[in-house]
């Protein structure tokens, strides 16, 4: 007779339910851990799309699949979950996400240090509609106090001591059709004395689609249900929960309370109620308690700055303030910043904005600020050009660049597009409704043009961002949502979801003052034909495959203080070299402009050496070198993309051809969500020569998942972005 088999360390629990896009992606990343013993326990809550037919072409012995009779929901699903589960441990995984390899070892080995530990989960890396790092707070006591305020776990990388759960009865609550994993993580912690500890690492990718709760019809419900759940923590502090103290807490935990006056006061109030509360009932150390409403009103003071530094004293008069070890310094700096943002507010605010009485046309005034930039407005002036309700006047400027003034003005001629030269347009005189800008820094543009001239005649300002961010750090931050253009522009236009939830979070700015819509840029790059390719490049190409070759122009030097973004230094001249033995294609060689002065600046080129290198490259008859101000050509141009870190790699992707990224050992970080894109990666020459012959072949196994990624970090790309951001501007200030 065998014996019966030893139960595992660990049960894999995923609940299934019409998920069958993802849930092998999901599987794959369980059978794939670097831990083994474990078995994979599918409950499969009555699916109608085929998971059950995915599932079941697995034949790994560790995979156990069970069906509800019909689909009883989440709750029930779960605690079908514990009741069959073998293992020690219960690590939840969900069915659209993908786990890391070493996620099983790294939580086995932490609740095996640490007995008295309930339940551990850790940080995870979203994807898709939104996207980015997200983090939880790590310790024990920290994620119980934080509770009120933010659910401090996540289920996705979720795992239970089965002992505990066992012990204390625990189950999930299957009379709530949401927030049911909010409400386990409660009685946990407060009913029955668990431990939680969050680790410092992302162990899943986190998928957040358009069926995901948050983006369904259900998102409302799972809020009013989130309420639900805090309401008898919130009196078992003795404090009065009237509907307006519950709305108000609400408020404080989405990141929703409206800025203006009257916001901090209201506030200070609430958590003051909340601290007395706990010296009562004594529920939570005082002393992490105290911090985490500091931090609350610390939020609501940082979203209130405009109204000056009497807004710091509500804060540095709150109990609990003294938890966040501010520094006389630190509270000294709080305060200017008040008074810059109070300042600011005072000479940049659109106070008295032109008003439309909806029969005129709308005067829109486009900014020409730089050739390069003029495809982020270029769909936008197309479709109010093209519609009788507005009337659009583009004007070049003059704006300085490196030292450099530069006027775009023989940009619009070669297409034809009209303008009003800078000295004819009288800003005071046209009193435009509405201008455009995609340029935030105010040094570079002429004083008569300045944000705060703009604002003073009563001019709306519409901002676009220039760019598409793939670094991270303070100083790039800094340049893509600290300047004043973007704190005070009447609309920022946001490529995405998750990008308006990134210029939120960093510019304090209401919700309604950013608008997602889709970059216009995308319409440029799809709409982007033959009509501007070079003549010359065609006839060097002769007929042959072509890939974009973009170099970045920060190269490791002496002094020098900007990331490392290029891979010239190590792969440049020798790929160049290559190229003068490969006749199958060519490269299109595509320079950042600052490439040369850079090399100039930091020694790293005289004059001499300058020469010879344009030599080098201008001489190989498989190179042609790209010196066009606009971009859109080469993109149309090429089959395929070869990169340093640079906005490239987004804005070619919706092009649906193969990108490579190239990377070295210094290149600095890319965000977290654009370093998740489908791209290939290449750390050297032979490698590069490897994707350059799979273009030149045409192939790209990657393609479908690659657009996938990038139509969730995008936005629409469906060529229309100009057309509802038009739409959006007659509705808006229609209403206004």
């Amino acid at each position: 007779m065998t014996p019966p088999a030893a139960p595992p360390a660990i049960t894999v629990f995923i609940p299934a339910y019409n998920c069958a896009p993802y849930i092998g992606e999901a599987i794959d990343s369980i059978l794939g851990q670097s831990f083994t013993d474990f078995e994979l326990l599918i409950i499969d809550d009555g699916s109608t799309d085929g998971t059950c037919e995915v599932i079941e072409r697995y034949t790994d012995p560790r995979l156990r699949l069970l069906r509800n009779p019909e689909n009883r929901g989440a709750a029930f699903t779960a605690n079908r979950g514990f009741t069959e589960a073998r293992g020690r441990y219960l690590a939840r995984a969900d069915a659209d996400d993908i786990q890391a390899p070493d996620r099983l070892l790294l939580q086995w080995r932490l609740m095996e240090s640490e007995p008295d530990l309930a339940v551990c989960s850790s940080y995870l890396q979203a994807f898709g509609v939104l996207d980015g790092l997200l983090r939880y707070p790590e310790h024990p006591e920290d994620i119980k106090c934080r509770l009120l305020f933010f659910c401090t776990l996540n289920q996705t990388t979720v795992t239970f001591r089965m002992e505990f759960i066992r012990a204390h009865g625990v189950r999930y609550n299957e009379q709530l059709r949401v927030a049911e994993d909010y409400d386990l993580w409660f009685r946990i912690t407060h009913r029955y004395g668990g431990k939680i500890r969050n680790m410092p690492k992302a162990l899943a990718l986190y998928r957040i689609h358009k069926q995901s709760l948050t983006f369904s019809q259900e998102g409302n419900l799972m809020r009013a249900s989130d309420s639900f759940v805090r309401v008898p923590y919130l009196e078992a502090l003795g404090v009065p929960v009237t509907p307006e103290h519950l709305a108000l807490h609400d408020a404080l935990y989405h990141g929703s309370l409206a800025p203006g006056p009257g916001a901090v006061e209201k506030a200070a109030y609430w958590l003051r109620l909340l601290w007395e509360g706990n010296l009562r009932q004594q529920v939570y150390d005082p002393a992490v308690w105290g911090k985490v409403l500091a931090k609350q009103l610390l939020a609501v003071v940082q979203a209130n700055m405009v109204q000056g530094p009497q807004v710091c004293g509500h804060l540095f008069a709150f109990p609990g303030f003294s938890f966040l070890a501010f520094s006389p310094r630190a509270q000294a700096e709080l305060m200017q910043e008040a008074r810059r943002a109070a300042d600011e507010a005072r000479t940049l605010s659109l106070t008295s904005p032109t008003p439309w009485n909806g029969t005129e046309p709308l005067r829109v005034l486009f900014l020409g600020e730089r050739a390069a930039l003029w495809p982020c407005l270029h769909s936008v002036w197309q479709a109010m050009r093209n519609d009788a309700r507005f009337a659009p006047t583009v004007v070049p400027l003059r704006c300085v660049f490196s030292g450099s003034p530069e006027y775009p003005a023989p940009y619009f001629e070669r297409r034809g597009i009209p303008f009003v030269p800078p000295e004819a347009y009288d800003l005071e005189q046209e009193r435009p409704h509405l201008v455009f800008s995609c340029m935030p820094s105010e040094f570079a543009r002429p004083a008569a043009f300045s944000l705060e001239r703009m604002s003073r005649l009563g001019a709306r300002v519409g901002y676009i961002h220039y760019g598409f961010e793939v670094g991270g750090g303070p100083r790039i931050r800094e340049y893509q949502y600290g300047q004043p253009l973007h704190r005070h522009a009447w609309r920022v236009f946001a490529r995405s979801e998750a990008h308006a939830k990134a210029i939120a979070h960093y510019t304090k700015r209401l919700a309604r003052d950013i608008v997602p819509t889709g970059h216009p840029k995308i319409d440029a790059i799809l709409q982007a034909g033959g009509a501007d390719i070079p003549e010359a490049w065609r006839i060097k190409a002769v007929g042959r495959p072509c890939v974009l070759w973009n170099v970045h122009f920060a190269v490791p030097a002496p002094g020098v203080t900007v990331g490392v973004w290029s891979s010239w230094h190590m792969i440049g001249e020798a790929l160049v070299r290559h190229m003068y033995e490969r006749s199958d294609m060519v490269l299109l060689l595509r320079f950042h402009p600052q490439f040369f002065a850079f090399h100039r600046e930091h020694g790293l080129l005289d004059a001499a050496g300058e020469d010879a290198l344009r030599a080098l490259v201008a001489g190989c008859p498989n190179i042609i070198v790209d010196e066009e101000g606009d971009y859109l050509p080469a993109f149309a141009f090429s089959q395929g993309l070869l990169s340093d870190s640079s906005s490239l790699l987004l804005e070619y992707a919706p092009l649906q051809k193969p990108i490579c990224h190239v990377q070295t050992q210094e290149s600095a970080a890319l965000e977290p969500a654009v370093d998740a894109q489908q791209y290939y990666r290449a750390k050297s020459l032979a490698q590069v020569k490897i994707f350059l012959g799979m273009a030149a072949q045409g192939r790209d196994p990657l393609r479908a998942k690659r657009h996938e990624a990038a139509s969730a970090l995008l936005g629409p790309l469906d060529g229309r972005c100009g057309e509802r951001i038009a739409a959006y501007v007659l509705k808006a200030i229609g209403k206004e």
